[in-house]
């Protein structure tokens, strides 16, 4: 015969286990990579510039000592920048190459992560056949655009937006 009682279930009890420690996931397994990461999020707003004013967009950036590598939304670093003098720093190798994450050695061990480096690691760049290395991450930011458009026949006024619905 069939179990006609209701079904226990997790969310029927009166109270709520509270884990004592982070999931796993979220605990530092090695090295000194911070659980969060480190990641950072900017939204950079703008108003539309001219095509001849703009420059390849930086989606990401990934901050060492000494450099800020910009890199853009199919992960090619397209500018190398020196972080003391803000001037492109055109001794680098790594323009062109693609971000392939983050490499973090310790005690034999080694760490990665994908498709980003997470602070405390080492950026991983590459062609494919080559890999570069960066000194550790300080900084990983990801920047979000947000565009203000005005086209020439856009209304401008409550009043005008109304009348064009006339």
């Amino acid at each position: 015969m069939a179990d006609t009682r209701k079904p226990k279930r997790s969310d029927d009890e009166e109270t709520t286990q509270v884990m004592s420690m982070p999931p796993q996931s979220l605990t530092p397994v090695l090295g000194s990579v911070d659980a969060s990461g480190g990641v950072e999020v900017v939204v950079v707003r703008e108003r539309m510039l001219p095509r001849a004013k703009r420059g390849p967009w930086r989606a990401f950036e990934v901050w060492t000592k000494n450099r800020i590598y910009g890199v853009d939304t199919a992960l090619r670093c397209t500018v190398v920048l020196d972080r003391r003098t803000g001037q492109v720093d055109a001794e680098s190798t790594v323009g062109g190459l693609r971000l392939g994450g983050g490499r973090l050695r310790s005690g034999g061990i080694t760490r990665v992560s994908y498709p980003f480096p997470l602070v405390g690691m080492e950026a991983t760049f590459t062609d494919g056949r080559k890999q570069v290395y960066t000194s550790r991450v300080e900084r990983f930011v990801v920047r979000i655009r947000d565009v203000q458009t005005k086209g020439e026949n856009e209304p401008q006024t409550w009043e005008e937006i109304i009348q064009g619905m006339e």
